[in-house]
């Protein structure tokens, strides 16, 4: 496994619950973030991009636990992206995991 820590699959859950939670999150994000967006409006948008960025990021972890390196990469960028666009200190952490995961693919 490329960096991060123990998988939750490593944890002790089940590789096939694991999976399914993540393609869950992987479909039903993107219409609970819309929700997201019209209860909160355009008042919390920095907030929203904030959760966005966060998801983003702990998909990409998921990802790179369970061994989809090329993935977990694509989704640390969008979420470095994110992070960049509204000055979140978490970029520094991403930034440099997406340098050691690169290094290692």
């Amino acid at each position: 496994m490329i960096g991060g820590g123990a998988s939750q699959a490593q944890q002790g859950a089940p590789l096939d619950q694991t999976r399914l939670v993540l393609t869950l999150n992987l479909r039903v994000w993107p219409a609970l973030h819309r929700k997201r967006s019209d209860v909160f409006g355009q008042g919390d948008l920095l907030g929203d991009r904030r959760g966005e960025g966060a998801d983003l990021w702990n998909m990409s972890l998921a990802m790179n636990g369970l061994g989809q390196h090329q993935k977990a990469i694509e989704l640390a960028e969008a979420a470095l992206k994110v992070f960049e666009e509204i000055e979140d200190p978490r970029a520094v952490k991403v930034r440099s995991a997406l340098e050691e995961w690169k290094r290692q693919v």
